[in-house]
């Protein structure tokens, strides 16, 4: 599979009740990743954006084939990882979200940076950019991450057979 050479850079609101003093990549950190990121095609969505260069629903099908994301989403990060797509989340959220802190740590599929670690961020942007394999690793780790989990619909396939249709035909 061919990747795109494009990245996609994702920011939160931070407007809804649990965002309550949380913040997340500032304005002068945008533009930082921004001129970092020069040479490659940036596809940009914000929750508050009155206008975006794509539909919403297409958002998983360009993140499948994004070179990376960089976000301060919860969400979008998560899924960026699932995928299997090297995504990096800057925030006040960072270190306090467990399925995300597995994500990292387990599973090294996104990068977590807490405010004040702009440099360190950076520097993890670089890396990602210029690791020659980075697809082919990527999609290792998610099938492992993938292979030590439930199939929930296939779980719910069985248990419906098990329970429910031997429940009828009695």
């Amino acid at each position: 599979m061919k990747l795109r050479n494009y990245i996609i850079i994702r920011l939160s609101a931070f407007d809804a009740h649990h965002d309550l003093n949380k913040k997340g990549i500032s304005e002068s950190l945008y533009k930082d990743i921004k001129n970092l990121l020069s040479d490659y095609t940036l596809i940009e969505s914000a929750e508050n954006m009155i206008f975006s260069s794509f539909k919403p629903w297409h958002m998983h099908h360009l993140l499948a084939y994004a070179k990376m994301m960089i976000s301060d989403s919860q969400t979008m990060t998560a899924e960026a990882a699932v995928l299997g797509v090297p995504s990096i989340r800057y925030n006040s959220f960072v270190g306090r979200i467990s399925y995300l802190e597995e994500l990292e740590h387990k599973y090294e599929l996104t990068y977590g940076f807490r405010l004040g670690q702009e440099a360190k961020m950076i520097e993890k942007i670089n890396e990602i950019l210029y690791h020659k394999d980075i697809h082919e690793e990527w999609q290792d780790r998610r099938q492992i991450m993938l292979s030590a989990k439930v199939d929930f619909n296939k779980w719910m396939i069985d248990y419906f057979e098990r329970n429910i249709c031997n429940y009828i035909e009695a």
